[in-house]
């Protein structure tokens, strides 16, 4: 680089610098160059401390990671709670959620009030506000770490629980021993991992430590440190076995636990024997004891399957969660209005069901299906690895039509849970069908992208990331059987595939 360009590009970085000090002070720093001989200033992209002991200013706008400071409580003002840094500055604190604010109300009791740490979106105001959508107590400035064995002191990385109520178990497996439960917003350290990254061993601040599913949290901080973990966590047991052991009622069909609160914490409330998963309460609850919004489910059974493909519905207002052999085989834990999930396997002999459900509130309903489908018109379904179909195939199986030709909504799961990602995938159908002769409508909807040909002839090309609906006029279809191939990508979030057609 000659003097001159070097000169220009000095200058420029100058002025720069001074304008971002003019007009954000809050969100700027003042660094020294090497040598000396020039000073500029660069944004703050951290909320962390810099190692002054002091952190930056976070503005308006902007997300906090881990802000430190003392928990408060506010009387008469537009939020209940505060956070007051080392440095002294001041913020307004507003739970995301429910469960944050609940935490952040118990922490508020307590005595001392703890230091925190705060994640979040802060917005304008006297003083600001925080929008927390995680919160952890930890240590006071300045007093020693406490050893966690495996990673420590800044390093830790943390979890972020994304839904309502996520169980903890003592191993890295659905069908383990549940050791605690953790809510939407918690914050808990990362302290081990399974060899595939699967699972984390977390270590809670309330006193909780167990295995989760690597898909209910979001990590923050890097985990390449994390260390593997093979043992067990420990199970709490009484000190003395119960004088009296009552019996354990039998059930003959779904064993049904209602918990009046919507994590399916503590114990139930009430037990009911149900023959089927067919429930619409509308504004009411299904027993007296549980209150008619926020309230949970959980149903088990082992049910015996002849040997087919078996689709599963469930259809749900609000949250539905369904395992077969503690696979993970439809996940929806959020509120919503009367939605229907689809997915399905091939299924032969005994197997352990359970679904778990929750009411946020509004009207309530739950309904869960495995029917059994018929091989006529089956497709021939092949699933791949990343968003082209090809390659090696991840898995290979007979599909068969559902009420339409294909139909299927995974949401934020997979179609072949342990084989398949939830992410990041793409599958082929092909299919042979009976067409009367005539025009045809071909209709899709999907997310991510979709492909439809009728005997090597695309009809249909949607090959682009998003949601979309889509149709296609094919002239002059001949009577007799016709091939249908299908080719989709999911590349993440929700993911689904309809496809059907009709004669004009």
């Amino acid at each position: 680089m000659d003097t001159d360009t070097r000169a220009k590009r000095l200058t420029l970085l100058i002025l720069l610098s001074i304008g971002l000090a003019a007009f954000f002070p809050a969100a700027t720093r003042l660094l020294a160059q090497p040598g000396g001989q020039q000073r500029v200033f660069v944004p703050v992209i951290s909320s962390e401390d810099g190692g002054s002991g002091a952190a930056a200013t976070p503005v308006a706008g902007g997300r906090v990671y881990g802000l430190l400071g003392r928990l408060g409580q506010q009387q008469g003002a537009r939020f209940s709670y505060t956070l007051t840094t080392p440095a002294g500055a001041l913020y307004g604190l507003a739970g995301e959620t429910p469960a944050v604010e609940e935490q952040m109300a118990t922490l508020a009791r307590a005595a001392p009030v703890p230091f925190v740490k705060v994640w979040g979106e802060v917005t304008a105001g006297a003083p600001p506000l925080i929008v927390v959508s995680g919160l952890l107590p930890t240590e006071a400035p300045g007093a020693p770490p406490v050893p966690t064995g495996a990673v420590t002191g800044a390093s830790i990385p943390v979890a972020i629980v994304k839904f309502d109520l996520v169980n903890l178990h003592s191993e890295p497996s659905e069908s383990s021993a549940r050791t605690g439960a953790v809510v939407r917003g918690q914050a808990c350290d990362i302290v081990g991992r399974t060899p595939a990254v699967t699972w984390w061993l977390l270590d809670c601040a309330d006193g909780q430590e167990g295995w989760i599913d690597v898909r209910l949290v979001t990590a923050q901080g890097s985990t390449a440190g994390v260390p593997i973990v093979t043992s067990a966590v420990g199970v709490a047991t009484p000190a003395a076995p119960p004088t009296a052991t009552p019996a354990v009622p039998s059930f003959k069909g779904w064993r049904m636990e209602m918990y009046a609160n919507p994590y399916l914490s503590g114990d139930p409330v009430a037990l009911a024997d149900v023959s089927q998963i067919d429930f619409d309460w509308g504004l009411g609850a299904p027993a007296p004891a549980l209150p008619v919004d926020g309230f949970s489910l959980r149903l088990e059974r082992r049910m015996t399957f002849s040997p087919a493909f078996y689709r599963i519905t469930a259809e749900a207002d609000d949250g539905v969660r369904v395992w077969v052999d503690d696979q993970l085989m439809i996940d929806q834990w959020h509120g919503s209005t009367n939605q229907i999930y689809t997915t399905g396997l091939n299924l032969s002999g005994t197997h352990a069901l359970r679904v778990e459900y929750y009411e946020a509130s509004g009207l309530a309903s739950l309904r869960v299906r495995f029917d059994a489908q018929s091989d006529a018109l089956a497709w021939d379904a092949t699933y791949y690895g990343g968003t082209t179909p090809g390659g090696a195939a991840l898995l290979q199986r007979r599909e068969p039509r559902g009420q339409l030709p294909l139909d299927y909504n995974w949401g934020a799961g997979s179609p072949a849970p342990g084989q398949v990602g939830v992410d990041f995938w793409s599958a082929r159908w092909t299919g042979q069908f009976v067409f009367d002769g005539g025009n045809y409508v071909f209709r899709v909807r999907a997310d991510d992208g979709v492909r439809v040909w009728l005997d090597g002839q695309m009809v249909i090309d949607q090959w682009r990331d998003g949601y979309k609906q889509a149709q296609n006029r094919f002239i002059g279809v001949g009577r007799g059987t016709h091939t249908v191939t299908v080719e989709y990508y999911e590349r993440s979030g929700l993911a689904q595939v309809t496809v059907w057609w009709t004669r004009e």
